[in-house]
C-alpha cells in the first residue's frame, strides 16, 4: 500500500466497503435496491445503514439552524 491511515479499523468487516455507485452518463446514483444487489453479487460489504427515508425536517443543529443538506 501507498499510503496508511493513522487509524486502525480492526471492527470493519473487509478492507473494501460499497458506499454508493454512481453512473457518471446519467449523472445520477444508483438506488439503494440496486446498489446492495450489486454488492451481494460481487460479495462486497456494505455500509452500515443508520438512516433510511426522507431526512427533510430531522436534522437540526444546536443552534436551531438546519444542517446544510450537502453533510445529509
Amino acid at each position: 500500500m501507498a499510503a496508511r491511515h493513522s487509524l486502525d479499523y480492526i471492527a470493519l468487516p473487509d478492507r473494501f466497503l460499497l458506499f454508493d455507485v454512481y453512473h457518471c452518463t446519467r449523472q445520477a446514483f444508483w438506488s439503494s435496491v440496486r446498489r446492495n444487489e450489486l454488492a451481494d453479487a460481487a460479495g462486497v460489504a456494505l455500509v452500515p445503514c443508520i438512516f433510511q427515508g426522507h431526512a427533510m425536517n430531522c436534522c437540526i443543529a444546536a443552534s436551531g439552524e438546519p444542517y446544510p443538506q450537502s453533510i445529509l
